[in-house]
C-alpha cells in the first residue's frame, strides 16, 4: 500500500485524503523542566510507547500529564476512537485511544468523521507507512506535517463494507497471529535446545563414551592429565587480545572501495555475516595494524544488546579489520577456534559474561574480563570431537530454525497481501445496497460547513470537530462498529 492512487476502486468506492476523513491534530510536549506539569490523570503517548506495543487500542503511556502540562503543552485532549500515527523518528506507528488521551509532537492523530471507522484507518495506516514516508520531508530525520498527513491518500469504500472489510481483517489477522506465537514459541524452544547441548558438551556428557575408549591424551605440560582437561584463562590460551577503533575517531568515513570492516551486528550467533559489513579506507586498515583479522581469528561483541554473541572470522575475510565495540581473540595452536566460539556461546560463559557487564550509556564487558575468563581446555582430539557432536546435535535446529524463519516471512507477505487486497475492493464482497462513499463525503463536507459557519458566529472562528467520542465495544475492547454509532 505505497502507490497513492495507481489501482482503480470497485463501484461506491471514492478517492479522499485522510483530511477529509477525520480532523487532524498534533500533539505536543510540556516544558520538562517543570514537575509540575507531569504525575497528573491523562494519559500521554510518546512513540516509543508504541514501540513494542502490539494491541490495536492504546489506554496510557509511560507518564501522563497534568491539567497545567496539557494547557502548556499546546496538544488536545483526544477522544477514544482516535487513530494515532507517529509522524517522526520513527514514521509509521500506529495504535486507537481507547479513552481520552494526548500525545506527544511525535504524532499526527486523527478523529474520524462519522461514518468512517477507526478501525479502518488503523488497518490502513498500518499498511502505508512507505506511502506516509514519500510524503515526509526533512534533513535530520523524516517527518510528516499536518498538512501533509493530511494530504495522504485514502480509499474510501461504503460505511457497512468497511465494517465488512474490518470483521474480516480482524478474523484472518487473528489465525495469522496464532500461527506466528506458535512459530515464535518453536523458535524459543530452538533457542532453549541450543543452548541444552552446548551445556552438555562442555559438561563432557556429548563425548563422555568417546573419552572412555578413544581417546589418547597428548602429552605436554600444556595438556592437562586425565579425561577432565584444563582449567585455563582465556589469556593464557590465546596469542592476543583486543578490539578495534571507529572510524570517525582518526577522521575517516566508510568507502564503497576498501578493506572490509565488521561492526557488531555483523557478529551473530555462531557466525559472522559478511553480506552486510562496510569498508574503510586502506590507511585506516593500516594504522591499525593490531586489529586485523585472520580467517580463524573468534569474534565477540563487547556492547549493547547483541553483547556476547560471537563467531569465527571466515576464509573471505582474509583481509579485514573491526571496529570497538568487537573484540578479536586469536587462539594459539592448541584451542580450536570452533571450540572457543562453542565454549564462549554456552551458557556458563554467558552468564560470565552478562555477570561482569558495566551499565553504562551501553552494556559493556572490557578486555580485562575476557583475558580473565577461565575455559576448559581439553586435548586437541577431544576439542575436534566436541565440535563434531555439537554441529551434529544443532544442524537438525539449524534446519528448522530456517524453516520456522522462512515461515514468518511467508507470514508477513501474506499479511501485507490481505492488506493489499482489502484496500482494493478485492477482499469482502460489495453490495449494491450499501450507501455510496461520494455520499458519505457529501455529508461529511456539508457537516463540517455546518460546524464551520457556527463556530463562526458562536465564537469567531475555530475548527470544526467530529463530533461527540465514539463508543467502545464492552467486550472486545474495540471501538464499536454499529452503523449508527459515532466514530469509529
Amino acid at each position: 500500500m505505497s502507490d497513492g492512487q495507481s489501482h482503480q476502486l470497485p463501484r461506491g468506492w471514492t478517492w479522499a485524503t485522510l483530511g477529509d476523513v477525520g480532523a487532524v491534530s498534533s500533539g505536543g510536549t510540556p516544558p520538562t523542566q517543570d514537575p509540575a506539569n507531569f504525575g497528573g490523570t491523562i494519559p500521554w503517548i510518546t512513540p516509543a510507547d508504541l514501540s513494542s506495543h502490539k494491541d490495536m487500542l492504546v489506554r496510557r503511556g509511560s507518564r501522563n500529564l497534568t491539567e497545567q502540562g496539557l494547557r502548556s503543552s499546546s496538544a488536545v485532549l483526544l477522544p477514544a476512537g482516535t487513530v494515532l500515527f507517529s509522524s517522526r523518528a520513527p514514521i509509521g506507528r500506529v495504535a486507537i485511544a481507547a479513552n481520552e488521551l494526548t500525545t506527544n509532537q511525535g504524532f499526527k492523530n486523527l478523529t474520524p468523521y462519522p461514518g468512517v471507522l477507526s478501525t479502518y484507518v488503523f488497518y490502513y495506516l498500518k499498511a502505508s507507512k512507505t506511502l506516509a514516508e514519500s510524503h515526509a520531508s526533512g534533513t535530520t530525520f523524516l517527518e510528516l506535517s499536518a498538512a501533509r498527513f493530511e494530504g495522504i491518500p485514502i480509499p474510501v469504500p461504503p460505511t457497512a463494507e468497511q465494517q465488512r472489510i474490518v470483521a474480516r481483517l480482524d478474523e484472518l489477522f487473528t489465525r495469522l497471529d496464532a500461527a506466528v506465537e506458535a512459530l515464535q514459541r518453536v523458535k524459543a524452544q530452538l533457542g532453549r535446545y541450543r543452548q541444552a547441548v552446548l551445556k552438555a558438551a562442555f559438561e563432557g556428557k556429548l563425548t563422555e563414551a568417546w573419552r572412555q575408549t578413544g581417546c589418547q591424551r597428548e602429552a605436554g605440560a600444556s595438556r592437562a592429565a586425565g579425561n577432565d582437561g584444563a582449567l585455563r584463562k582465556l589469556h593464557e590460551c590465546t596469542v592476543l587480545i583486543t578490539k578495534g577503533e571507529s572510524p570517525s575517531w582518526q577522521g575517516f568515513s566508510y568507502v564503497e572501495q576498501g578493506v572490509p570492516f565488521v561492526r557488531s551486528e555483523n557478529v551473530l550467533w555462531g557466525y559472522v555475516n559478511t553480506a552486510s559489513v562496510v569498508r574503510v579506507p586502506r590507511e585506516f586498515h593500516q594504522k591499525l595494524s593490531r586489529s586485523r583479522l585472520r580467517p580463524g581469528d573468534v569474534l565477540i561483541n563487547l556492547v549493547g544488546a547483541s553483547i556476547g554473541r560471537c563467531g569465527v572470522v571466515p576464509r573471505e575475510l582474509a583481509e579485514a579489520n573491526i571496529n570497538q565495540a568487537v573484540a578479536l581473540v586469536r587462539p594459539a595452536a592448541n584451542l580450536l577456534p570452533e571450540y572457543l566460539m562453542y565454549l564462549l556461546l554456552s551458557p556458563p560463559v554467558q552468564q560470565y559474561i552478562h555477570a561482569q557487564k558495566v551499565e553504562t550509556a551501553r552494556a559493556n564487558i572490557s578486555l580485562t574480563d575476557l583475558r580473565h575468563l577461565r575455559i576448559w581446555v581439553p586435548c586437541l582430539r577431544e576439542q575436534e570431537r566436541i565440535v563434531r557432536e555439537i554441529e551434529r546435535h544443532l544442524s537438525l535446529a539449524m534446519q528448522v530454525g530456517a524453516t520456522v524463519d522462512g515461515a514468518l516471512r511467508r507470514a508477513e507477505r501474506l499479511r501485507q497481501a490481505i492488506l493489499r487486497r482489502a484496500f482494493e475492493g478485492r477482499l469482502v464482497p460489495q453490495d449494491p445496497n450499501d450507501e455510496p462513499a461520494e455520499v458519505l463525503l457529501e455529508r461529511i463536507r456539508a457537516q463540517r460547513a455546518q460546524r464551520a459557519a457556527a463556530g463562526k458566529r458562536g465564537r469567531g472562528g475555530g475548527d470544526p470537530s467530529p463530533g461527540p467520542s465514539p463508543a467502545l465495544g464492552r467486550r472486545s475492547g474495540r471501538p464499536a462498529r454499529g452503523r449508527g454509532s459515532a466514530p469509529p
